[in-house]
């Protein structure tokens, strides 16, 4: 069967389309990896973003526990951060808020709320909820 081109040619024809097959299969697997990678990247970020969230709330509740042993009136505040102050993972927002327990008059609940990156669609928030009673001293020891 011949049908006018030569075996070398056909033979060179072929060794090019295995060579773009191999480099496709190639690029493939790069593509590959490099969308691992960036996923692996993320996914660190996120968990460093959530735990100092999770730091944050708890600083909240010790500055909670802290000003009800000084007032027992405090009410609770807001913090905003600036990214710098947050070693630059994104600006952050602590609420503290402190109510009077129903049917405890001295006890409270302290409700802590920390968000990074609040305008942003991938904010990270963290929340804690503690009753806290009036007479203890911040390390929990009962006073007299």
């Amino acid at each position: 069967m011949n049908d006018g081109v030569r075996p070398s040619l056909r033979r060179r024809g072929a060794t090019l389309v295995a060579a773009l097959a191999c480099a496709a299969v190639a690029f493939a697997l790069a593509a590959n990896m490099l969308r691992a990678g960036l996923r692996s990247r993320h996914d660190v970020q996120d968990q460093s973003e959530l735990r100092q969230a999770v730091l944050l709330v708890e600083a909240g509740l010790v500055r909670a526990v802290g000003a009800l042993a000084d007032d027992p009136g405090y009410a609770g505040e807001t913090w905003r951060l600036d990214a710098e102050s947050l070693a630059g993972i994104a600006a952050g927002e602590v609420v503290i808020a402190v109510e009077p327990l129903a049917g405890a008059e001295q006890s409270r609940r302290i409700r802590v709320a920390a968000t990074l990156a609040p305008d942003s669609p991938r904010s990270v928030r963290s929340s804690l909820t503690a009753i806290h009673p009036l007479n203890s001293s911040p390390s929990g020891e009962r006073l007299p």
